[in-house]
């Protein structure tokens, strides 16, 4: 019969008290099994009391403190300073001027979402005013964003997606969040045909967006657009 030693010893958690003389880039390998895939970094609505003298302290404190993300960090960056260096090759910590807290993104796999037309602009509107629009919007990749509007409107669609694209020079995805009733009033044949002020309007905003294209530089391109529900858009990207 074994004896109560060994049993115990079989039933303590596993180690590797040899990890550490593993080769840098083996380690290294091992632990990226523990980053976590592409997340969804979602800006919501923060409630806050509207009395705190904080907050009546300025305008743009009170816009900071209706809005916040709060995606934990990767717990990488709290096991020891390897997987920290790890950690930080893949993800930078932004936003710190305009969100409570700051979020890391890793900026290749991660998406940027929001679903509430008031919240979003009240983030950009924080980001303009401090002045880091510029500076964090540019690397983003992957955006999500509601819908322009209640019911399907491919003008109202189209200026959303240049918009992105101004605003976010190397978007390569956008993501369009539709509401409920979405399809409602579209018409049930694939050809729409379209007037002439529609056509002018399109073309407009056609020249909008090659322009855009040309000060970006020679490597923009146009971002897709695909269209989801919020409940297909939040198991394809965790929050964690």
């Amino acid at each position: 019969m074994a004896s109560e030693d060994s049993i115990s010893e079989l039933q303590s958690p596993t180690s590797f008290p040899k990890f550490p003389n593993l080769p840098l880039e083996l380690r290294d390998d091992i632990m990226s099994y523990y980053v976590p895939g592409p997340r969804m970094i979602e800006i919501v609505q923060r409630n806050v009391p509207a009395t705190s003298t904080e907050l009546a302290a300025s305008h743009l404190a009170l816009l900071q403190s209706s809005i916040g993300c709060f995606n934990a960090p990767p717990v990488l960056l709290s096991v020891n300073r390897e997987s920290r260096a790890l950690v930080k090759r893949k993800y930078r910590l932004v936003f710190e001027n305009v969100l409570v807290h700051p979020v890391y993104i890793d900026f290749k796999v991660d998406v940027l979402a929001c679903f509430s037309t008031t919240v979003w602009t009240t983030f950009v509107t924080v980001a303009q005013m401090t002045g880091v629009a510029q500076i964090e919007f540019d690397p983003v990749r992957n955006l999500a964003l509601p819908a322009p509007t209640s019911t399907y409107d491919s003008r109202a669609l189209v200026c959303t997606a240049i918009q992105a694209a101004m605003d976010f020079p190397r978007l390569k995805k956008l993501l369009v969040i539709e509401p409920r009733m979405y399809w409602a009033k579209t018409a049930p044949t694939s050809v729409t045909s379209l007037d002439r002020q529609e056509l002018r309007d399109l073309v407009t905003l056609h020249r909008q967006m090659i322009f855009c294209g040309v000060d970006r530089g020679k490597y923009w391109e146009a971002s897709e657009v695909e269209i989801v529900t919020e409940g297909v858009m939040r198991p394809r990207y965790p929050d964690h």
